[in-house]
């Protein structure tokens, strides 16, 4: 009986122990709640940034789903083993998904349809349509006004925007002995195919590479001209020639003809990150 009572008594007091050890490393009410709304969120912003890119595949958002993805692997550590939060993590996190909500809420990728973009064999700014422009800049003006708002929203911290530009062409051929070839054979940097089919698509390639580069100058142009000087912005840039790839084939719902005009498109993608 008495080997019993002892028996029990240890089997209390490992119990009672455990119990206290549990209480000290395990999360406080508040904290838990905070952590499961994080996994939450970051589960809803998932979602929305997957059907923005599901409209553009090449949106830059796809940028923001590795460190969403880093936050709800942070949130299971967190729950299988408490002593890993971080109140100061916790709200980083909490500013990088505001800031990545904020940017879908301002912003929409900019498509430039052919009528609008380049015509033909062409890639210079000289050569974009007026209609274009005024597109471009109704962009670039929503841009400038968000770094305002978000300066004074985010007050003394660094500013940076950045812009992802996309270009696709059609299969048509380049000119053989045009200034348009010429111009294309010296960006090339490998060596030019001798297969026709494969130099006309290393061609285009090349060739929607240059529009992408001209509209993203452009934009860059235009904001700095818009920015007061006051204003310390890192601008960098994604130049991204596609050629003849199908814009977003996973939504196609018909097969593009190999010369439709529906295939030679740019598209902007903008974002702006407040560092914390």
């Amino acid at each position: 009986m008495k080997f019993n009572l002892l028996k029990i008594s240890k089997i209390l007091s490992l119990l009672i122990l455990s119990m206290v050890l549990f209480s000290c490393s395990g999360l406080s009410t508040k904290a838990e709640k905070n952590i499961l709304k994080l996994q939450k969120d970051t589960q809803l912003t998932i979602s929305r940034v997957n059907e923005k890119i599901k409209a553009n595949p090449e949106s830059i958002l796809q940028n923001s789903i590795s460190a969403l993805d880093s936050i709800l692997e942070y949130t299971e550590t967190v729950k299988s083993d408490p002593n890993k939060f971080s109140s100061e993590k916790l709200q980083a996190y909490i500013f990088k998904i505001n800031i990545i909500n904020e940017n879908m809420e301002r912003f929409s990728d900019l498509t430039l349809q052919t009528d609008v973009s380049f015509p033909l064999g062409t890639y210079k700014l000289k050569h974009l349509a007026k209609k274009g422009k005024n597109k471009i800049a109704g962009l670039a003006d929503k841009i400038v006004l968000s770094i305002k708002e978000m300066a004074v929203k985010y007050p003394n911290k660094p500013i940076k925007v950045m812009l992802k530009t996309t270009g696709y062409t059609d299969e048509t051929d380049i000119i053989v002995g045009s200034n348009l070839e010429q111009e294309l054979i010296k960006a090339i940097p490998q060596a030019i195919e001798s297969n026709s089919s494969k130099r006309r698509k290393q061609y285009n390639q090349m060739l929607s590479e240059f529009r992408a580069s001209t509209l993203s100058q452009y934009v860059v142009q235009y904001m700095q001209q818009q920015l007061p000087d006051t204003y310390q912005i890192e601008i960098t840039t994604e130049i991204n020639g596609l050629g003849e790839k199908i814009p977003n084939k996973k939504r196609t719902e018909f097969s593009y003809k190999n010369k439709d005009p529906r295939r030679r498109i740019c598209i902007i993608s903008p974002f702006i990150e407040i560092i914390p």
